[in-house]
């Protein structure tokens, strides 16, 4: 308990430091007021408790500003990524785009895709294409089954999609060498526009092109699917039949 005495006549009593003769204070001292410890106790205690509410706030604002810094920066990778797909698109895709003007004859109906063979494809082309369809898909993934690419491809393309093949020199820079490799290019589009391609190396040639194509075991380079509006997606050669029984 803590007694505060004040004067009952109103005046200053801060200079008493005894009681009078007699044990006693002066009347004028008798007239006190009784405050609890546990009092000042709850103000001290309080006021604790609000500094430690505003640093919680404190925290609790930093916190929610680091997640959103966090957010953001995974946003600006995000897109950062999607940029750097859609410039590898351009150097995957070597085909023009398949017309899709006319209509698929009826045979594509029976779940094979319908091919497209250039008019202007040589002799040269076409064998190098056989190789390459003779090529069993089992070597290119090994989660296929032991069946020739050109039959197994155009069967997990399914109906109502075009399929191109196309011989090229792998895309691939040129080094100082007296060969160039030799590569069968599948091209595969749906009728709701999205790609499929992969590309086999079969071989290599001379640079002369007069010697005859060296033949290896083919491999696949590479295969990538692509929507319509979106990025350029890498994938096995497999994925081919799951994306046709999505997007027919």
């Amino acid at each position: 308990m803590l007694c505060l005495f004040a004067a009952s006549d109103g005046k200053d009593w801060s200079n008493a430091q005894s009681p009078g003769p007699n044990g006693q204070f002066p009347e004028r001292y008798l007239a006190y007021t009784t405050i609890p410890v546990s009092n000042f106790r709850y103000l001290s205690q309080r006021h604790n408790n609000l500094l430690v509410s505003r640093d919680q706030a404190l925290l609790a604002v930093t916190v929610a500003a680091i997640a959103v810094g966090i957010f953001m920066l995974r946003q600006a990778s995000g897109q950062s990524n999607s940029a750097e797909a859609s410039v590898a698109a351009s150097g995957y895709s070597s085909a023009p785009p398949m017309a899709a003007a006319s209509p698929l004859p009826e045979t594509s109906a029976a779940g094979i895709a319908f091919e497209v063979i250039p008019k202007d494809r040589s002799a040269d082309e076409q064998d190098i294409i056989n190789h390459g369809k003779n090529a069993p898909v089992s070597m290119l993934d090994s989660s296929l089954p032991h069946q020739s690419a050109g039959y197994w491809i155009p069967r997990a393309a399914g109906a109502y999609s075009r399929l191109r093949w196309d011989v090229n020199d792998c895309r691939t820079p040129r080094k100082h060498s007296d060969s160039i490799p030799v590569c069968a290019q599948a091209n595969i589009e749906f009728t709701s526009g999205t790609r499929f391609e992969a590309l086999l190396l079969l071989g290599s040639r001379p640079i002369d092109s007069a010697g005859p194509i060296k033949y290896v075991q083919p491999s696949l380079l590479w295969a990538y699917y692509k929507k319509p509006r979106g990025a350029v997606v890498p994938a096995p050669l497999g994925l081919l039949q799951r994306l046709s029984q999505e997007v027919n």
